[in-house]
């Protein structure tokens, strides 16, 4: 729905919206519907609708209506299906904006002169459609605000099992406050299909499979084929084509009719993003080719997850809080004082008692520590030769199993050594270990 306000060539202004209403019609200025309200004048026409806007004479409340095509209202096999329509879709819209405020809220539904319409929320704004006609591809950051609050609606609508089936540029309605807010509605459930059967809705006859349903530039593969299985992600889908167009300014899926078109989105034949405008994020590609894959479980999962992985492209991976980096180093230099805190309170390490003068230091080939032999208190006579020779050789390798007994040294030998004034040599190195079986 758009709005007749005053002109503006600015995006945060609505754009002025001058069409006349279509001739021969049976509705004009003036008229009063349902003893209640007056018609203003007229906004739009849709697929199966025109919409005008009134004034609600009671509450002196400004309204849009929704009026079903005269001919279709007219036509004995299509004017059921159409109340039906109606009707559907003011209850499902009715659940939808009691959970967010991104749906066009339905206020009352009703038959004039036997013409269906709908007495819905007045939106002062304009359709993702025209801004992208007006002014090309739109701000990454501006986008991303769109796809948010869409993917709020589509949220709400999809946890209640309802699938809006006709997602594109002309259903997305933008409204940029006084304030500098911008706020985001989704229209025109007109189309959606309900997936449960537990809302207490007054369910439409559904379509015949096969049967085309929505914007054929805009559906899904699914729809395509008219799968009766289309669900949530084919509304996901939909938004992937809006996005494409809104963020390059050109269109995604293309054919010079409507077959070819379909085979376009068949195939998945479209050109990537970064081709068509080089200035976009790295990623934009990778983001698209999931959001329209063919396979529906290749795609997102959820709207809000479509949501977050497009802002996910425009701003960086979120810095991990200062505090948290303070408290690691905090709790660093706690353990290192309470660990240097320990270490001076531990008794220090008492040395080895010196080795009596004379002593003979004998070390086992393993690592025991050595056995000192105390001096004799007296020293024979001997005829022994008055040195002894320590002959250098290869050591035997000692064994894993067990450490070899300490080796007894003769008396002869000690007493020799006792007895002759030791020659002044360097003290032994305290590693260097000498095999007594070595000494002659």
């Amino acid at each position: 729905m758009k709005s007749s306000s005053a002109a503006s060539m600015s995006s945060s202004e609505p754009f002025i919206i001058s069409r006349p209403p279509p001739e021969g019609g049976r509705f004009a200025a003036g008229m009063i519907i349902a003893s209640r309200y007056r018609l203003d004048h007229y906004l739009a026409r849709g697929g199966m609708a025109e919409v005008w806007a009134a004034r609600h004479e009671g509450l002196r409340s400004d309204v849009a209506i929704k009026f079903v095509d005269e001919s279709l209202a007219r036509d004995a096999l299509t004017a059921p299906y159409a109340l039906e329509r109606f009707r559907f879709e003011a209850q499902i819209s009715a659940k939808i904006s009691a959970r967010t405020r991104h749906v066009v809220a339905v206020h009352d539904a009703g038959e004039n002169e036997g013409v269906p319409y709908l007495v819905m929320e007045l939106v002062n704004g304009h359709t993702l459609e025209d801004e992208v006609e007006r002014h090309g591809a739109l701000p990454m950051a501006r986008l991303a605000e769109v796809l948010d609050q869409v993917a709020d609606a589509l949220s709400a609508a999809h946890e209640l099992g309802i699938v809006h089936r006709d997602i594109k540029p002309s259903n997305v309605m933008l409204v940029d406050e006084p304030s500098g807010e911008l706020v985001v509605k989704v229209a025109d459930f007109g189309v959606a299909k309900s997936l449960r059967s537990d809302l207490a809705l007054d369910r439409p006859r559904e379509t015949a499979v096969g049967e085309l349903v929505g914007s054929p530039a805009f559906m899904s593969p699914e729809q395509i084929i008219g799968d009766m299985a289309v669900d949530a992600r084919s509304d996901l889908w939909s938004l992937g084509v809006v996005t494409y167009e809104a963020v390059t300014g050109a269109s995604c899926f293309e054919g010079a009719n409507v077959p070819q078109l379909m085979m376009s989105i068949g195939r998945g034949i479209y050109r990537p993003a970064s081709q068509v405008k080089a200035d976009l994020p790295r990623g934009i590609d990778a983001f698209f080719a999931r959001a329209l894959a063919a396979r529906a479980d290749e795609r997102f999962a959820s709207a809000r997850e479509f949501a977050s992985a497009f802002r996910a492209l425009i701003e960086p991976a979120p810095r991990r809080p200062r505090g948290l980096l303070i408290g690691v180093i905090a709790t660093l230099v706690v353990v290192a004082c309470v660990g240097l805190f320990a270490l001076r309170r531990s008794p220090p390490a008492k040395a080895p008692a010196p080795a009596p003068s004379g002593a003979l230091i004998i070390a086992p080939p393993n690592d025991t520590p050595p056995v000192i032999e105390p001096p004799p208190s007296a020293a024979p006579t001997s005829n022994v030769a008055p040195t002894a020779r320590v002959t250098t050789t290869s050591r035997v390798k000692p064994t894993a199993s067990a450490a070899p007994p300490l080796p007894v040294v003769t008396p002869a030998i000690t007493t020799a050594i006792a007895s002759t004034p030791p020659p002044k040599v360097d003290p032994p190195r305290p590693k260097k270990r000498i095999d007594p079986s070595e000494i002659q």
